[in-house]
């Protein structure tokens, strides 16, 4: 194998391999080609994989932060992530930049019905 994979490939090979032998019934699979289309317009099909820093994919997340929530965010840098350890198991990519942490509390606040009110503990 040789370096010098764009995104491009990467995120083609990632399609091919990973969310196509998945079927194509999952809503996931929508969501994740959603993703790679996203990852190429945020940094380009033809850019490098190499060139691709830690830098950019935290300005990447911080734009994503400004519009959408950090449980999002966090998914998509997942499946970039995987994107890119593919390439790097292939060869293709000599290291995986460093990615944010990220910290998400997807823990969802609702009221209790007022017959839950009622109901006594346990």
């Amino acid at each position: 194998g040789r370096p010098n994979m764009t995104l491009a490939e990467a995120n083609a090979r990632y399609l091919t391999t990973v969310i196509r032998p998945k079927g194509n019934s999952k809503k996931s699979n929508s969501r994740d080609v959603g993703y790679l289309t996203k990852f190429e317009t945020a940094f380009g099909g033809d850019t490098l994989l190499e060139d691709i820093t830690s830098s950019d994919i935290d300005d990447y997340q911080a734009d994503r932060l400004d519009g959408v929530k950090p449980g999002s965010v966090k998914r998509e840098l997942n499946a970039f992530k995987a994107v890119l350890n593919m390439a790097r198991q292939a060869g293709r990519l000599v290291a995986v930049p460093v990615f944010p942490r990220l910290e998400v509390r997807d823990a969802r606040v609702r009221s209790l019905s007022e017959d839950e009110q009622k109901r006594p503990p346990g």
